[in-house]
């Protein structure tokens, strides 16, 4: 499993630039992570994966509000069906626990895509790599190391 400190690697050797934020209590939910940093939730990024009908991970970073409309997005990306993983296929495919995906540096590649509607933030909050770590992140950085595809979700 990979954690707080390979991901501080990481971003080091990119030569990115962070802030962690470390909590004493879970902070899973957009809500709680907006609440404890009294940040809004368009400034919170979660990162949620889904799996295609034919196992193929796709991550998806949104704004902490919005839900993802699995059949309209399948469509676009040219699937059949999306599902959220479980708890099991996120740490097997990202190597982090659900809860505590960070947007970037994962166990293995995966298409991901982010909302447009990040894009209007400079940085954004997402998840750090436990569950009771938020990472501060400028999200161009986030699109460009993750080829991400940008769309209005």
């Amino acid at each position: 499993m990979f954690d707080v400190e390979y991901l501080r690697k990481c971003l080091e050797s990119k030569r990115i630039f962070f802030e962690f934020y470390r909590f004493d209590k879970e902070t899973v939910t957009s809500t709680q992570a907006s609440k404890l940093l009294k940040v809004p939730l368009t400034s919170i990024a979660k990162s949620v994966l889904l799996m295609s009908e034919n196992k193929e991970p796709v991550l998806v970073i949104l704004p902490g509000y919005k839900r993802i409309p699995q059949k309209r997005l399948a469509r676009v990306l040219g699937k059949k069906k999306l599902r959220l993983a479980t708890k099991e296929e996120v740490l097997h495919i990202t190597g982090y626990p659900a809860g505590g995906i960070p947007p970037f540096f994962h166990k293995n590649k995966i298409l991901t895509i982010v909302d447009k509607e990040l894009m209007n933030n400079e940085y954004v909050i997402a998840g750090g790599g436990d569950t009771k770590t938020l990472l501060k992140v400028n999200i161009r950085d986030v699109v460009m190391i993750q080829n991400a595809k940008v769309l209005d979700i």
